[in-house]
């Protein structure tokens, strides 16, 4: 259990020692010394009897069960000791869980791997995402929803002019997913003959592999935004590339069995 957790049912259970003691003060006097705390009873001549002490590792020794601060004190403390128990079983079992899933996924890579692959010319089925757009062109909310189909629909009728690969809107071999946003970067004035700031559109796409991990790759490419076609087309072409040449050979024959 994290320490965080302690220290959250710790306040809150001094919280409400707190409220009881507000009703009683004059009869308990609580005192905290090296992480500890000691809950004294004191009675109208002034003596003091120690009701309970929590120790520096958190743990509770009630000394008079029947004092009812004492009472409502364990109370809290058995409550917090079945909720960290529950919690610690949670914890317990995520693992195990993690433990599994990653011992089928590396089952299935090997699978993977030792499979015999798609032939040269068996097509690759590709999902093109829906483009994700930087802030400034995402200002405008309907003009951002055409721009990013506008995208999508030009990016997929350029990979898909190629001869193997083919766009597909489900049990895709392979996931791209674009991105496209302004950022400064330095160019070269040819009027000033000077280097100087300027936006320039840039197109980011991300290539994942359904199959193996490793298949995984990011381009990018930049320009004017005058030239935002050419730069998403350089891109478009370098990822299809990078389909049939990097992932394309890793794609198991029996593609259906490892989607």
């Amino acid at each position: 259990m994290t320490r965080g957790w302690h220290q959250i049912e710790r306040l809150a259970m001094l919280l409400a020692l707190v409220a009881v003691l507000a009703a009683c003060s004059a009869g308990y006097r609580l005192q905290r010394s090296n992480g500890v705390e000691t809950l004294y009873r004191v009675d109208k001549n002034g003596r003091a009897t120690v009701v309970y002490v929590v120790n520096e590792n958190g743990t509770v020794t009630v000394l008079d069960e029947n004092d009812p601060v004492a009472k409502r004190y364990l109370a809290n403390y058995q409550v917090q000791q079945q909720v960290e128990t529950y919690l610690d079983k949670l914890q317990a079992q995520k693992k195990d869980r993690d433990k599994s899933n990653e011992a089928a996924d590396q089952l299935r890579i090997r699978r993977i791997k030792a499979a015999p692959k798609r032939g040269d010319l068996d097509p690759i089925f590709v999902m093109v995402h829906e483009p994700a757009l930087g802030p400034k062109m995402a200002g405008n909310a309907k003009d951002a929803k055409q721009t990013r189909q506008r995208m999508q629909k030009f990016i997929a009728e350029k990979i898909n002019a190629d001869q193997t690969i083919r766009v597909t809107s489900r049990m895709a071999d392979v996931d791209i997913f674009p991105q496209s946003y302004f950022a400064e970067t330095r160019a070269f004035n040819t009027q000033t003959r000077r280097m100087v700031k300027v936006k320039a559109f840039h197109f980011k796409v991300d290539i994942q592999s359904k199959y193996l991990p490793e298949d995984h790759y990011i381009i990018e490419e930049s320009g004017h935004w005058f030239e935002n076609e050419q730069v998403i087309l350089r891109a478009t072409l370098r990822a299809g590339k990078i389909i049939r040449t990097m992932i394309g050979p890793n794609i198991p024959a029996e593609r259906y069995k490892y989607l």
